[in-house]
């Protein structure tokens, strides 16, 4: 008999983590269908071009209303649908499914956490208390790296019988970019890549790179591309400033698919302290880009080595970061070994057709 798999989410962007799931349950005999929390958008779209059926059920108010009236669309759907496995992902959608499984007795309903302390990092208190009410109600709950786990079990005290690791796992197939090759006499072009909060210390780049300038005859080596959006944008914009280093600062915005300007870039730099599994370096890695990255943050060190990557501690100093990139600047012809090497290892851990049994398991 055919089961029949709910994914419930809240936003509309394209994701090849979802839709490498939706293809992989597909081609396994799986009935997949998917309650978007949100107006139609490019992800729904697509996931129906392959016959995929979406339900988009955009819901207003604060978030005891949206709740209640989340719980009634899917109390509505599954007496329609009699789903075997609902799965849902992010705050609002998890907070849903923890109360409907409290009346909904057939279906096994999961919730999963993209984060692992960011919440604490950034001293977000209404963030903390819906994570403890989420996971004081939800029976089974999915962490996509082993850091998020221990969070859970440390800071919030959570049941680790309740927690099942499931890494992010992509059809790299669904990528369809060649990996650009930079040119040495050309800037290096250093692309940030996340919201933009005090928590990523992309802040902390800009004495960095003006330091070295001054060493350079004040020639800049380097160009800083930032993608995102969030409330840092406006501090990030006077640092570039004050550093005097507007002209080699560019302020992408918020993109859905940031994947061509990645393409398009020599480094990803991601200085934060607070990851679960980042999806972009994962995306900088099937471009085999190099990537600078922190140590013992979320599931950086399941695949990224000295090898294949640049690595700082966690709680690097200015005089670290400079050091690093005045390595970088003289190791140009290490790029595309490091690249290469970097594609293998994400390849090896987050493939979905090698690790996709681990799904099946799960929902069987």
């Amino acid at each position: 008999m055919t089961k029949k798999i709910l994914f419930i989410i809240d936003f509309s962007q394209n994701s090849v983590y979802f839709k490498s799931l939706a293809y992989a349950f597909t081609d396994n005999n799986y009935t997949v269908e998917f309650l978007f929390l949100c107006k139609p958008g490019i992800l729904s779209h697509e996931l129906e071009k392959k016959g995929i059926k979406c339900y988009c059920e955009e819901l207003s108010g604060n978030i005891i209303k949206k709740t209640w009236k989340g719980i009634k669309v899917l109390k509505k759907l599954q007496k329609i649908n009699q789903y075997n496995f609902i799965f849902s992902h992010l705050t609002l959608p998890n907070l849903i499914c923890s109360f409907f499984q409290l009346i909904e007795k057939k279906a096994k309903i999961s919730v999963c956490r993209h984060h692992s302390d960011m919440y604490y990092q950034e001293n977000i208190k209404n963030g903390i208390r819906l994570d403890k009410i989420i996971q004081a109600l939800a029976k089974n709950i999915v962490v996509i790296s082993e850091k998020s786990k221990e969070v859970m079990i440390q800071q919030d005290k959570c049941d680790p019988n309740k927690i099942t690791y499931l890494p992010l796992l992509y059809d790299f197939n669904l990528y369809n970019l060649s990996p650009s090759t930079s040119k040495e006499n050309t800037p290096i072009k250093l692309v940030f890549v996340s919201r933009l909060v005090k928590l990523k210390k992309i802040q902390t780049i800009f004495p960095v790179i003006e330091s070295i300038k001054l060493k350079n005859n004040d020639i800049n080596p380097f160009q800083i591309l930032i993608v995102g959006d969030g409330p840092f944008k406006e501090n990030l914009i006077q640092n570039s400033q004050k550093h005097g280093l507007e002209n080699e600062t560019e302020f992408k915005g918020f993109i859905n698919d940031p994947m061509k300007i990645i393409n398009d870039s020599t480094i990803l730099v991601l200085l934060s302290g607070s990851e679960s599994s980042n999806q972009v370096v994962k995306e900088a890695g099937v471009l085999r880009k190099t990537v600078v990255a922190c140590k013992n943050v979320g599931d950086f060190d399941t695949y990224l080595t000295h090898e294949n990557a640049y690595l700082l501690e966690k709680e690097f100093t200015s005089n670290e970061l400079e050091q690093l990139f005045i390595k970088i600047l003289s190791e140009k012809e290490v790029f595309t070994e490091k690249g290469r090497l970097l594609k293998e290892s994400v390849m090896q851990h987050f493939s979905i057709q090698d690790q996709f049994v681990k799904y099946l398991t799960y929902f069987s």
